[in-house]
């Protein structure tokens, strides 16, 4: 290869300068699906869709991830990571470059095809930062990037707002430069993982069987997850019709959500797992969520908004970022992408069903998804404590 450049030189006697720039181009990447995501009712119906067609461009684009998800993870490990998220990249700035000129709805769904497939922003960053850091510092370094996520949506819903006022194809042309900026970023200025100061590439060994650690892990993000997207899919009608919050109040209330993560994410996972360790940090957080949540079903309030469903975000957060850490620890370096891919798969379909599942249950009860999201938390209890050791992953 080219002899490398006196800034990358420097640069890679410091593998946090290459963290803070996978957090950068994270930030911007998830600014940019900010920006255009609440206004793209707006662009399908402007080529003549109608409330089942836009569902379907939903669907459309979950089974594009479904797919994509695993096959990105391989793309990252067969070509490394970087050659993943220029493909990331560019495939989703053409994307996105398509919608605010789509003259039919069927050139709008397709344009939906390849950015569902190839957009795998955070399991890619999650496998670099994987490779990039030792065992202690992962879910901090994970949990920053994750954090990245909630800022991106604080700031760019309002944003693309304010630019949809003036001409409502700016957001998009603006989300596709700045993605393609990011393809330039990565392309400059991150390495290829072969040259790792914390990852020296190991020998390849066959494929084994998953680990009981593994399995474990996979089960409990699974239902995690579950319990997360059935709340989150029921929270808005609690705000509406039980508490009776007008449009400017669940704003506040979404950004109340962002804010949470975003602390959880910028300090307070790397407290806890300083002290506890990832695994240990999974086994207490479960129970605490499981039980916040269950608070904020059965007495839903202001109050309980507050107290409760605001320890459940941060015991959801906390969890969930140390079951990535412990995944990909547990399995092969050549593994980690298509690993992170499949799980991402599964909770792609997860994002199919628990919609589907919520509105069934809200129905019958508004707070009955939550409740069943207290169920889907307790059951997570039991992988955790059984397949997951104690064992610490603490930074010396």
């Amino acid at each position: 290869k080219a002899t490398v450049s006196v800034l990358y030189w420097i640069m890679s006697h410091d593998p946090k300068t290459f963290l803070k720039i996978l957090q950068a181009v994270v930030f911007v990447d998830l600014f940019s699906v900010a920006l255009v995501v609440p206004l793209f009712y707006q662009y399908a119906t402007n080529v003549g869709a109608d409330a089942k067609s836009f569902g379907m461009l939903g669907s459309v684009f979950s089974a594009a991830q479904l797919v994509g998800s695993p096959f990105m993870g391989y793309v990252s490990d067969k070509y490394g990571r970087k050659t993943a998220l220029l493909v990331n990249f560019i495939g989703a700035s053409g994307s996105y470059l398509v919608v605010p000129f789509a003259q039919s709805f069927w050139v709008l769904a397709l344009a939906r095809i390849p950015v569902g497939i190839v957009k795998q922003t955070m399991m890619i960053s999650s496998a670099y930062a994987a490779q990039l850091t030792e065992v202690g510092t992962r879910s901090k370094a994970i949990a920053e990037m994750k954090s990245m996520v909630a800022m991106a949506f604080v700031i760019g819903p309002t944003v693309g707002g304010y630019l949809a006022a003036y001409d409502l194809k700016l957001p998009a042309i603006i989300a596709s430069a700045l993605l393609a900026a990011d393809f330039m970023v990565v392309k400059i200025f991150l390495p290829d993982m072969d040259n790792t100061l914390h990852a020296p590439k190991r020998e390849k060994k066959p494929f084994t069987r998953p680990s009981g650690v593994l399995i474990g892990v996979i089960a409990t993000a699974i239902l995690l997850e579950m319990g997360e997207r059935l709340n989150r899919n029921s929270l808005p009608i609690i705000l509406r019709d039980n508490l009776q919050l007008d449009t400017k109040a669940m704003g506040m209330v979404w950004s109340f959500s962002a804010a949470i993560s975003t602390l959880m994410g910028q300090y307070g996972v790397s407290f806890i797992t300083r002290r506890l360790g990832d695994h240990a940090t999974v086994k207490w957080c479960i129970p605490v969520a499981a039980v916040a949540v269950g608070a904020w079903s059965m007495f839903p309030s202001l109050t309980t908004l507050v107290l409760a469903y605001g320890v459940y975000l941060a015991a959801n957060f906390s969890s969930e970022t140390c079951l990535v850490s412990i995944l990909t620890h547990e399995v092969e370096e050549d593994q980690v992408g298509a690993t992170l891919g499949m799980q991402d798969s599964l909770n792609s379909g997860i994002g199919v069903l628990a919609p589907i599942t919520a509105a069934y249950l809200t129905t019958w009860d508004p707070s009955y998804p939550a409740a069943f999201a207290c169920l889907f938390c307790m059951a997570a209890v039991f992988p955790a404590y059984l397949k997951l050791p104690t064992r610490h992953f603490k930074k010396d």
